[in-house]
């Protein structure tokens, strides 16, 4: 008897620590973190190439640029705290959409499974009005199809963001925000990719002391078809950044900081840092 309660004890403690929520990827810069941009004069549409990655002790993000998109950097705030920040270029003459990006490559994320991000987000006050699409974040399933879930930029504002998802049947935006040009503003969101919508949830915390806005509902591809591949993959990459419509003589700017992903609110939570 006394044998079968220490076996039950010592089950009970492994099963507790194998499904201990876990923090997944934390992006911190914190100033002794080391971290720093890759080649930056390389970062061009070859996301392979190294050019513009970011580097924070082991831990790497893929940089893609375009069009106007400058390289991904690292600045400081007023208070000398350091952040990414995404710009463009206000001198490009061509027509190519812009792109200057960080991609989380190393991992997929698995339709049906709750994911939790956590993340501070600024638009300086002298970045320009948007007249085209603009993307600050993307949940990407595969190409050549549209994000499934993201952040955009409203057209005809330059500090007005929304939270959309998108399906094989609709597209929506589900909450909405009027950033204070300058400042940083905190969020959490979490997903639940389901493209039947039995299952579907995007919500997002704009503080700790009030309740989420949340979408319940179908999101994701599970009939439109994706590029190089027979089955369409139940799965999504994170990107961050500016992705956007050509807009020439403007300039674009969007910064990052305390990014993290986790299994939950606390893990995730910018507030508790």
């Amino acid at each position: 008897m006394q044998f079968n309660l220490v076996f039950l004890i010592m089950f009970l403690l492994l099963v507790s620590e194998t499904t201990k929520a876990e923090l997944m990827y934390a992006i911190t810069l914190d100033n002794n973190s080391e971290a720093y941009i890759k080649k930056k004069d390389k970062c061009n549409g070859d996301i392979s190439n190294g050019g513009g990655d970011f580097v924070e002790h082991n831990f790497q993000l893929r940089g893609k640029c375009g069009g106007a998109g400058l390289a991904p950097d690292i600045i400081k705030d007023q208070l000398g705290d350091r952040f990414i920040q995404f710009s463009t270029d206000p001198t490009y003459k061509g027509k190519t959409k812009t792109r200057t990006e960080l991609a989380l490559t190393r991992q997929w994320f698995s339709f049906h499974k709750p994911m939790f991000i956590g993340f501070k987000l600024q638009i300086p006050t002298d970045s320009d009005v948007t007249n085209e699409f603009f993307y600050l974040m993307q949940f990407w399933q595969c190409a050549p199809n549209s994000p499934i879930a993201g952040i955009r930029l409203d057209r005809g504002t330059s500090h007005t963001i929304n939270f959309m998802t998108r399906g094989d049947s609709r597209a929506a935006s589900m909450a909405k925000y009027s950033l204070k040009p300058g400042e940083w503003h905190s969020f959490i969101l979490k997903a639940t990719v389901d493209p039947t919508g039995k299952a579907g949830e995007f919500s997002v915390w704009d503080s700790p002391d009030k309740p989420p806005k949340i979408f319940n509902g179908a999101f994701g591809y599970a009939k439109k078809n994706c590029k190089g591949l027979k089955d369409i993959p139940q799965r999504f990459r994170l990107k961050f950044g500016i992705y956007k419509g050509n807009e020439n003589d403007q300039i674009y700017k969007v910064g990052y900081d305390d990014i993290r992903i986790g299994d939950t609110f606390e893990d995730v939570s910018p507030w508790s840092r």
